[in-house]
């Protein structure tokens, strides 16, 4: 069984718990705060697809991340999802 670490632990519970659908600005401003780096969507981003991979892995109990389709100049919207 795989654990997370702090960081991935940190990035899910940025997403909400109701399932509700949050937008790549929102959780850049949860996870860094007001004054995030250059790259902090990349790096979301690049972390949220790393963690939703390594959930299913993990068997696909409990907590999964759940992306839109890609819009084009809109942000992305993430969410939890139950499996």
């Amino acid at each position: 069984m795989m654990k997370l670490s702090e960081k991935e632990k940190e990035l899910l519970d940025a997403l909400p718990i109701s399932g509700r659908w949050v937008t790549s600005t929102e959780l850049v401003e949860a996870v860094f705060g007001k004054e995030p780096p250059f790259n902090a969507r990349g790096l979301l981003r690049s972390r949220l697809n790393s963690l939703a991979a390594k959930l299913e892995r993990m068997g696909g109990k409990g907590p999964r991340v759940a992306k839109s389709a890609r819009r084009g100049p809109y942000p992305t919207e993430y969410r939890r999802a139950q499996a």
